[in-house]
């Protein structure tokens, strides 16, 4: 019997007698559901609750190549969890050291002899958590498919890596980089873009301990708990498609919003690629991002510039020496009171002492009033790549994945990655 159904067409109709009879019956049912729903065990962890908020499961996807994703650094001591049967093997050697039907939560810790798994002490630098039936594994409560390396390190930390194939790693990332209500013409490029740049890392770091960190210093993964219907279908429905130039895996950044003019990047890095070089794009103009004010206390501009070796006492005045392609900033020139020589500061390190927060885009102007710097600017990010806000519009003025990929890289192709090596078949 359907409780809301029956109360909408009781309202204001029933008699007191039926009314009477209807709370005995509600109560009866309530009852019943109390006895009768099944529980956890109390020896197996109910990861229910944190899974529920992931939303829908994931499409299968075909593995791929594999990603390692650092989702824990630093720590001491954390919490691990596998909700069915598990193994832990040694790192590089597979040597089994402890396997059961079920793990539980249980607390691991760094210790000066190796790492300590609930009451087990191992004598290892690093091991290997599996999941015999393909569930998530726990980190601190935050659940992860594929496998979990749990590494030592000289200082007595914990480096705890993901190990995961591409395909699910990016329905990890994509809600987290983007919104999973936008275009599915905009989620798929994005899936094509952080696909790309995932690969490219992964082959460039070939024998490192990882890839990718789970932050926007590489993208920002969720794991399990940021899977979404929608932006799982993006992924499905790209499943391998990347960017290449000549023919090779090229770091396909974006970014959130480029206001106006999308960066070259080697005006931050030392790459020099023609998908990469910047081109103007008016799309983003009017989004949320596009223009915007922010202002700082001169002691909190003074206080960031000496963290950085600029020694400086006080900022007098401020301007910009120099400007690129993309009406970015490339130098900024301070005048010192107690100095008789201006400081010059990039206009990149300026940004990176001050915060994203304060200089959301190097595409800006600066200027000192009532003991303030006032910073008005266009965008936000590093600018170089694809503008997602910018992407959003064309998505809904119609543009496929495709024509937007082709904007923001121009002369990049669309090819199938496979294995390690990409597939020269235009899709």
């Amino acid at each position: 019997m359907n409780r809301f159904l029956l109360g909408t067409r009781d309202r204001g109709q029933g008699t007191g007698r039926f009314r009477l009879f209807r709370q005995l019956l509600l109560q009866v049912l309530f009852i019943l559901g109390i006895l009768f729903v099944p529980r956890p065990s109390s020896l197996v962890p109910d990861f229910s609750n944190a899974w529920a908020a992931a939303g829908e499961p994931s499409e299968a996807l075909t593995p791929l190549h594999p990603v390692r994703v650092v989702v824990l650094q630093g720590a001491g001591e954390m919490r691990l969890g596998v909700s069915g049967a598990y193994r832990v093997t040694m790192l590089h050697t597979n040597e089994p050291l402890m396997e059961g039907s079920h793990l539980g939560v249980v607390d691991v810790q760094a210790q000066e002899s190796g790492i300590q798994i609930g009451d087990r002490s191992l004598k290892v630098y690093g091991v290997r958590v599996s999941a015999a039936g393909g569930e998530p594994i726990a980190v601190n409560r935050r659940p992860f498919h594929g496998t979990v390396d749990i590494i030592r390190d000289r200082e007595r930390r914990l480096l705890v890596i993901n190990e995961i194939d591409v395909e699910q790693y990016l329905c990890g990332v994509l809600h987290r980089e983007t919104s999973d209500q936008w275009p599915l013409e905009a989620l798929k490029a994005q899936a094509i873009v952080a696909r790309t740049f995932a690969l490219h890392q992964a082959l460039v770091s070939t024998g490192q301990d990882y890839h990718l960190t789970a932050g926007v210093a590489s993208q920002v993964y969720g794991g399990r708990w940021a899977e979404r219907r929608r932006t799982t279908m993006a992924v499905s429905h790209t499943e391998g498609s990347v960017l290449t130039w000549e023919g090779r895996l090229f770091p396909a950044y974006y970014h959130s919003c480029c206001g106006g003019h999308t960066e070259a990047a080697d005006q931050l890095w030392k790459i020099r690629l023609p998908p990469l070089a910047g081109v103007a794009d008016p799309h983003c103009r009017g989004t949320k991002h596009f223009q915007w004010t922010r202002r700082a206390p001169l002691a909190k501009v003074v206080k960031a510039l000496r963290q950085g070796g600029y020694y400086i006492s006080d900022v007098s005045s401020i301007r910009v020496r120099g400007t690129n392609r993309s009406g970015r900033i490339t130098e900024v020139i301070l005048s010192d009171t107690g100095r008789s020589k201006d400081v010059a500061v990039s206009g990149k390190v300026f940004r990176t002492l001050l915060g994203s927060d304060v200089v959301r885009s190097l595409r800006c102007q600066l200027r000192l009033e009532h003991g303030a710097l006032v910073v008005e600017g266009y965008g936000w990010g590093h600018g170089v790549g694809m503008c997602q806000w910018g992407a959003l519009v064309m998505a809904q003025q119609g543009r496929t994945a495709e024509e937007i990929l082709a904007v923001y890289y121009p002369g990049a192709m669309i090819e199938r990655f496979s294995g390690q090596s990409v597939v020269p078949e235009k899709l």
